[in-house]
């Protein structure tokens, strides 16, 4: 059978070559298995023509390759669910100061009668949104030695925003289709997720040496670039590693770590939401969520398609 599958594969590049034109493989065991050839290469042909089919049906989602775990994913839900076509989107095209790329795959049930798109970016702004943007009015907590044992901070301390972005996440500017409710426990006098992170002299002072958008092998943190978006924000280590150490970037500003309220500005998660005041468990919390931008845009189109469906009815 190896032999006939050298065969094969040789009589498909010489057929090639002969002709001028590229023949697609399929198309010529195809016409193989009609022929009269050899019986060992026609059953090279089958066989290498099954594992083709099998390989295909089994990683492509509507012309998507997605593996095949995914795909039985898909398959056990498909007679009942529409499940959209894998879509990879990026937070910073809806708005979110980070880039952070993340696959998506929507199921809307078959009784809808509709499928999940997204052809446009949700982003309310012409341009990306910058480390710089988001951070700039959130002041240097080390300045303020009760952020040592508290991660509260007065929100008189907070600088004035100069963007649109920084002024929706304190609440002073609210765009007309913002439907998210503040906390009800929500204090407006108080930001918490403030808490320092105690660094040694030698590690600040390796932080500060690090150009902006650098890289620190050491400690393996990026260090943000403020006229550019964050790097993708990640939640922290594994359980096998002790689930303590969140993977904060560096401040494009201040010789240590971001805090935890710094992390959700990155998110895109306003001042009102709460986070435990743990800084590796706020971060944890910070990390593992969707960036605001991006899920909204994701909601607002479901939204569409199921008004959409009402309206017909």
């Amino acid at each position: 059978m190896e032999l006939a599958e050298i065969a094969l594969a040789t009589r498909i590049c010489k057929s090639n070559q002969s002709d001028g034109k590229l023949q697609e493989p399929e198309t010529i065991l195809l016409e193989l298995l009609s022929s009269n050839s050899d019986s060992s290469v026609i059953a090279a042909a089958r066989s290498i023509l099954n594992e083709h089919r099998l390989k295909s049906d089994s990683t492509a989602h509507k012309g998507v390759e997605i593996g095949t775990l995914l795909r039985k994913g898909v398959e056990i839900v498909s007679d009942r669910y529409e499940v959209s076509a894998p879509l990879v989107l990026n937070a910073a095209d809806f708005g979110d100061p980070q880039n952070r790329l993340r696959l998506f795959i929507v199921g809307v049930h078959r009784k809808f009668g509709v499928e999940f798109t997204l052809k446009e970016s949700g982003s309310t702004s012409a341009t990306p949104i910058a480390a710089g943007q988001a951070l700039g009015d959130l002041p240097d907590v080390d300045c303020f030695a009760f952020l040592q044992h508290s991660d509260e901070l007065p929100s008189q301390y907070l600088c004035v925003p100069n963007n649109d972005f920084a002024r929706s996440m304190r609440l002073e500017y609210i765009s007309s289709d913002d439907k998210s409710i503040p906390r009800v426990d929500w204090n407006p006098f108080i930001v918490n997720g403030c808490k320092i992170t105690a660094h040694t002299p030698a590690v600040r002072q390796r932080y500060a040496s690090l150009p902006e958008g650098g890289y620190d092998r050491i400690s393996r943190r990026a260090k943000l670039a403020r006229d550019k978006s964050a790097p993708t924000v990640r939640a922290g280590t594994k359980p096998d590693k002790g689930s303590h150490t969140a993977a904060r970037p560096i401040h494009y500003e201040y010789c240590r770590m971001t805090t935890v309220r710094e992390g959700a500005r990155l998110m895109g998660y306003p001042d009102w939401m709460i986070f435990h005041h743990t800084n590796w468990h706020g971060y944890l919390l910070v990390g593992n969520g969707v960036p605001r931008g991006l899920a909204t845009a994701i909601a607002r189109r479901l939204l569409e398609l199921l008004n959409a469906k009402v309206d017909r009815e």
